[in-house]
């Protein structure tokens, strides 16, 4: 079976990391969502906020050395 992989930047110091993407409202009284990743490497206790517009699935292509390649296309909205 495949993984699907996602990544994005953080929005606290703008590094990639990669996950699988949530969407939640932290508080009741807000109207507004906080988009995160749960990162491959923590719990899903774990949540990483990030900036929604940097989200993007990995297209599985790998380079010479068969490491994942850096390209990813970006998620409609």
């Amino acid at each position: 079976m495949r993984e699907i992989l996602f990544r994005a930047k953080r929005v606290d110091n703008g590094e990639w990391v990669e996950g699988y993407p949530v969407k939640f409202q932290p508080c009741a009284s807000k109207n507004e969502c906080v988009y995160g990743i749960v990162p491959t490497y923590a719990s899903a206790l774990y949540i990483v906020e990030i900036n929604p517009e940097t989200l993007c699935q990995y297209t599985g292509l790998t380079d010479k050395h068969n490491l994942t390649s850096g390209n990813c296309d970006r998620l409609p909205d």
